[in-house]
Parts: C-alpha cells; sequence; structure tokens
C-alpha cells in the first residue's frame, strides 16, 4: 500500500516541496513533547549559528550550532517518517538540506 508523493516546485520558496494535506488530516503527533523539542531545538541553533556568524565571524561557534539545528531537524524527519507521516518527514528533510547548504556557505565566507 503505497501512495504517490505529490512534489510541487510552486512551493519550493515555502520549504514544503511536498504535499502535507494527507498527514494534516490525521496528525495525532502534533501535542507530542518530543516533536516541540526537536523543533524548538532546530530553530533555536539555526537562528543562534546564523547570528554567531556576525557576532564571532572567525570562530567554530557557527558551524556548530546550525550543525545541530540540522542535526535536529533530520532526527525530527526520521520520527516522523516512522509514525508514518512521510510528506512531513520529506519537507524536514528538504529543510536541513536547506541548512546544510546554508552551512556550507557560512563555512566558506568565514574562513
Amino acid at each position: 500500500m503505497s501512495k504517490k508523493l505529490k512534489f510541487n516546485f510552486k512551493n519550493i520558496i515555502n520549504l514544503k516541496p511536498f504535499d502535507e494535506n494527507e498527514d494534516n488530516s490525521r496528525d495525532d503527533f502534533t501535542g507530542s513533547k518530543t516533536r516541540s523539542f526537536f523543533i524548538y531545538l532546530a530553530f533555536f541553533c539555526s537562528i543562534a549559528g546564523i547570528s554567531a556568524v556576525f557576532i564571532y565571524p572567525m570562530t567554530k561557534a557557527p558551524i556548530i550550532l546550525i550543525s545541530l539545528g540540522c542535526a535536529s531537524s533530520a532526527i525530527l524527519s526520521g520520527i516522523e517518517w516512522h509514525l508514518g507521516y512521510k510528506s512531513k518527514a520529506l519537507n524536514k528533510l528538504f529543510e536541513a538540506t536547506v541548512l546544510l547548504v546554508l552551512l556550507i556557505l557560512v563555512r566558506l565566507f568565514t574562513w
């Protein structure tokens, strides 16, 4: 029983290229403390990493913080994939890929 995942190029700007309508209809994982923890961890580490680029440009702090944000986003996508939220998991992996590209750009321009 495999369903077809719908990819939409117009939603790439929103960082959600896969349609989450089917996942949202059965969203019983929304109030989970684990999910909330990884969402907040990814958000704060990413924002702190981007801020650290401007405050401490020659240290390794930006790279470590953005890496933690990317890792927590990837862990969250693994949790969502195993719970059956395939589209949400693929969108999280897309976000993690964007964070990795950001990490590479930070690494190139700070050294």
